[in-house]
């Protein structure tokens, strides 16, 4: 008996260090306000060169969003993305439409893989989304230096915020 005792307790022991590693992989970071639910995974995406900030759709308002990215995205890390309407592909923003009503007029969706998406129900969640973008990519330690290898990094992760009313 007291062996299967010692036995659970060393498998409960494991699933607790295994959970705290874990969570420390890829923390929830610090943005305002507080981000609703974030599950952080290993990666990272890098903008290079190439990258381009990709609106889905003919729609003037996303466009604006897209450029009003592209110019903090420039005054705050001092790189300059091309904005262009159509599909993107990896290693490009990419900021769409997609109806969730869980995610109420505010709310957005950012995907963090070799791309990043953010798609909302409306233009004003992917404009939320876009302040996140630049709060995460900040929080970089090299983020004002301009060479390709030390700009801003965002961890690969999936995030969905819902702002409150």
């Amino acid at each position: 008996m007291e062996y299967i005792n010692r036995f659970y307790w060393l498998i409960a022991l494991c699933l607790i260090i295994s959970t705290g590693a874990n969570a420390s992989v890829n923390p929830k970071p610090f943005v305002i306000p507080e981000l609703k639910e974030w599950k952080g995974s290993d990666g990272a995406f890098v903008p290079t060169e190439a990258t381009k900030i990709v609106y889905a759709a003919n729609n003037p308002e996303l466009e604006r969003i897209a450029r009003i990215f592209a110019q903090d995205y420039q005054t705050m890390f001092g790189r300059s993305l091309e904005v262009v309407q159509g599909k993107g592909a990896a290693g490009d923003f990419i900021f769409s439409l997609r109806a969730d009503k869980k995610l109420g007029k505010e709310g957005y969706t950012i995907r963090v893989t070799d791309r990043v998406a953010l798609s909302a129900p409306e233009n004003i969640g992917v404009y939320w989304g876009t302040r996140t973008l630049l709060q995460i990519a900040e929080q970089s330690e090299n983020h004002q230096l301009r060479n390709p290898e030390r700009l801003p990094r965002l961890s690969a992760s999936r995030l969905y915020d819902r702002l409150r009313p």
